[in-house]
């Protein structure tokens, strides 16, 4: 392992560090009654929001995932004059499924 790797990797460690310290410190401003912070209901929604967020984030990520490879596909079929298989590859999913595995995208 490089030098350079091993301080990238402290950077990322202590950023996640700082993140979570952070978002303990919102807890305990969100969820203080009575001078006292309910922790437990704190973290728990903390987690949830994180969960959310990660849903989101991988969400994008496949949407872009499958546009990019209906893109290469795309081309692939124009390459080959095959405007007939775009057409029906657009309505037909399973249709669309099979070209990708014959073109090896898959």
């Amino acid at each position: 392992m490089r030098i350079s790797d091993i301080k990238m990797k402290i950077q990322e460690i202590y950023w996640q560090h700082r993140a979570a310290r952070w978002g303990l410190h919102r807890i305990g401003k969100k969820y203080k009654k009575k001078g006292r912070v309910n922790l437990y209901q704190g973290l728990k929604d903390w987690i949830e929001d994180e969960r959310m967020a990660g849903r989101i984030e991988g969400r994008i990520e496949g949407k872009m995932e499958g546009e990019t490879l209906f893109i290469n596909l795309t081309k692939k079929l124009l390459e080959d004059g095959r405007m007939e298989d775009l057409l029906r590859a657009v309505e037909d999913k399973k249709y669309r499924e099979k070209l990708y595995l014959r073109y090896g995208f898959w």
